[in-house]
């Protein structure tokens, strides 16, 4: 059976009978076809929503050959022709399950080897791993870009650090190349932009040897032309930057401790911050998030400030914060702050998506139980218990992943369905 849903981004495009009409289509057309057919719908210009849009079809469903997860087919499209699309991802699966296989090494879309023992058939184009001997010599890293498809890092980047690529389908638009080392013992941000994302990750790679290779950093507070009061720097032989390279000039209100983090007219430590109630910290942050969409800059958001969605959501971030600086104390939150505000971004996300099936994008609002008094919840905070240790690990950077998989929750524990 074929079912069909909306990918992250596009779920507030169409209303479900729109995508009735699609499954009950297809499936006249292809009884046999199964799996999930998930859309991504989404404007070629982002800020031109009423403009030309581009859709990407993906169909993931079981394969004999797959042992251990499922197997994804996916094409790209014009919105407009969106039927042929479907057509050529259901009859790359028809062709994919009655295939005598035969694997050549998995390339990406700039034709550098996968070195994990990915492979692909020659006939049917199936992708599936451990049927090539694996080049494990140096770290491998595989990204997973919206408009290029998957790129696999062509430099000597080390072991277990945070990377990201990506483009633009804008013609204009530049690629780009993130990475996340440490230096030393220093953490920084490299980024590289360029025409296209090998280029990008060149330029990336060639700062991080130049950051490597600096005999001695001289940090300095001018950063841009602007002093930075807040710890943030950058050397003055080789232009590397980090958040962390010098301590705070700003002072705690309360023990007079270097910290950066802002509260009222002056600073706050963690120790002290999270002291305070959590309906004192809920209150500020409502009135600065107020106070920022009124001028303007409340997060690049359209629409007017909504205050029951910021409410929920601060209150599930702050929880999570919480159970983060309870596991790992402050000295060691404070230096993954900016890494558990990511996982706070993603788990407040999925919890949107999976418990109440909203968009990535959609609030939360009034009829949405988002406290600990819901099963729900209840059970993708204890999920985050259980895998606290393993996204611990990836943050100390002795594993390459987290390991985090949200969806696993509504099934995985008892009542979590709302």
């Amino acid at each position: 059976m074929l079912n069909v849903e909306y990918g992250i981004g596009s779920k507030t495009f169409k209303s479900e009978d729109y995508l009735g009409n699609i499954e009950s289509t297809l499936t006249a057309f292809y009884p046999d076809a199964a799996g999930t057919l998930k859309l991504y719908i989404a404007p070629v210009d982002r800020k031109e929503k009423d403009g030309e849009h581009f859709l990407s079809a993906t169909l993931i469903f079981p394969h004999p050959s797959e042992k251990d997860k499922d197997t994804h087919i996916r094409r790209k499209g014009a919105f407009d022709n969106m039927f042929d699309t479907f057509k050529q991802v259901i009859k790359a699966q028809i062709k994919q399950l009655s295939c005598e296989h035969a694997y050549i090494t998995m390339t990406d879309g700039f034709g550098t080897p996968y070195r994990d023992g990915t492979g692909r058939c020659k006939h049917c184009e199936l992708e599936t791993r451990n049927v090539i001997p694996a080049d494990n010599a140096k770290p491998f890293y595989l990204i997973n870009t919206t408009f290029n498809g998957a790129y696999v890092a062509q430099f000597d980047w080390p072991e277990n650090i945070r990377v990201s690529a990506g483009g633009t389908s804008i013609p204009s638009g530049k690629a780009f190349f993130e990475a996340y080392p440490t230096v030393r013992g220093i953490g920084t941000f490299i980024r590289g932009a360029s025409t296209t994302i090998p280029e990008a990750e060149k330029i990336a790679f060639e700062k991080y040897n130049r950051y490597l290779s600096c005999k001695s950093h001289d940090w300095e507070r001018t950063v841009n032309g602007m002093h930075r009061t807040d710890g943030c720097a950058t050397c003055k032989h080789c232009g590397m930057f980090s958040s962390k390279a010098l301590p705070p000039e700003t002072l705690c209100m309360v023990c007079n401790a270097p910290t950066k983090q802002t509260w009222l007219d002056g600073h706050i430590c963690t120790r002290h911050y999270f002291d305070l109630p959590i309906q004192t910290r809920l209150n500020q942050e409502l009135s600065e998030g107020w106070k920022d969409d009124v001028n303007g800059m409340a997060r690049g958001r359209d629409a007017e400030f909504d205050w029951v969605h910021e409410e929920k959501q601060f209150l599930l971030e702050s929880r999570l914060h919480e159970h983060f600086y309870e596991k790992l104390g402050e000295e060691k939150y404070d230096i993954h702050r900016d890494y558990i505000q990511s996982i706070g971004f993603r788990f407040t996300t999925n919890i949107r998506m999976h418990l109440f099936k909203l968009g990535v994008w959609d609030n939360f609002n009034e009829y949405h139980d988002t406290s600990m008094n819901n099963p729900g919840i209840q059970a993708f905070f204890a999920y985050l218990s259980e895998q606290s240790p393993a996204i611990i690990e990836h943050m100390s950077g002795t594993s390459k992943e987290d390991g985090i998989d949200w969806s696993l929750v509504p099934g995985k524990y008892k009542g979590a369905d709302v």
